[in-house]
C-alpha cells in the first residue's frame, strides 16, 4: 500500500510538471516586427476606419510601413512610420497583466494589448492595430 502510494504521488507530481511546462510554453511571444493594419477614431461622434490600402482623408496611402513597431527581446522597441519621414524611434516596452503591454516612445508610454498576433495601440480618440509579420 505505501509504494501505490508513492507510486502515485510522483505520477501526479509528473503530470503536474508536465502540465505547468505545457502553459510556459504555450505563452505567446511578443517580440516580433508588427505592421499597420488598420486605424480608427471617433471624430464629431462618429467612428471612421481605415484598412491598409486605403487612402487617409486624400494625404497618404495606408500601407503596412504606415507603422511598424518592433518589439525586441531585450525590452527595447523601434517604431518607423512612413507618413513621419520614414524616421526610427527607439523606446523600450514591458510586459504586465495578461495581454496588456507598456510601450514607451519618444517618452510617451501607452497601455497597449498584444497577444503575440496584433498589436493594439490606443491614443487619444484612436486604435491602431497593427500585425505581426
Amino acid at each position: 500500500m505505501k509504494q501505490l502510494k508513492s507510486f502515485c504521488l510522483a505520477a501526479l507530481t509528473s503530470i503536474l510538471l508536465i502540465v505547468c511546462m505545457f502553459f510556459v510554453g504555450c505563452s505567446p511571444k511578443l517580440e516580433g516586427t508588427y505592421k499597420f493594419k488598420s486605424l480608427s477614431y471617433q471624430q464629431n461622434g462618429i467612428t471612421i476606419n481605415f484598412e491598409t490600402g486605403e487612402e487617409f482623408m486624400g494625404m497618404f496611402a495606408l500601407s503596412e510601413d504606415f507603422m511598424i513597431i518592433t518589439l525586441n527581446e531585450d525590452g527595447s522597441a523601434v517604431c518607423y512610420s512612413s507618413a513621419f519621414k520614414e524616421e526610427q524611434t527607439s523606446g523600450t516596452w514591458t510586459k504586465k497583466d495578461g495581454d496588456i503591454i507598456g510601450l514607451t516612445i519618444d517618452g510617451e508610454t501607452s497601455t497597449c494589448i498584444c497577444d503575440g498576433k496584433t498589436l493594439t495601440i490606443t491614443q487619444d480618440e484612436g486604435i491602431f492595430i497593427l500585425e505581426k509579420k
